[in-house]
């Protein structure tokens, strides 16, 4: 079991990560885990369905879950840059030697 910690916490798996929280519950560094899922989940959230996800875990701690809710707005406005970005998206190129910006 502790070689399969090891190996878990040395991976950016998430789904790793989830099968070692539901496998080994009450193994005794599983708030490590618990931490690293959900600092992994947090940067990669895609959609608030991910981070929603884990604060209506019941098994996930609480303290873990009030990060999640305070971390959901930072998320929000993570999830919505990729949209503004597209429209004023500015391209450097070199052209006979000179860099130009375009958008």
């Amino acid at each position: 079991m502790d070689f399969y910690f090891r190996a878990t916490m040395n991976t950016d798996s998430l789904s790793r990560m989830k099968h070692f929280i539901k496998a080994y519950p009450n193994h005794p560094k599983i708030d490590s885990i618990w931490q690293k899922y959900v600092d992994n989940t947090l940067a990669k959230a895609k959609t608030l369905a991910e981070v929603d996800s884990l604060i209506y875990d019941p098994n996930c701690p609480k303290y873990l879950v009030d990060k999640c809710k305070s971390s959901r707005n930072t998320i929000l406005d993570k999830l919505a840059k990729p949209e503004s970005k597209a429209l004023f998206d500015t391209r450097t190129t070199k052209q006979n030697g000179q860099l130009t910006t375009a958008l």
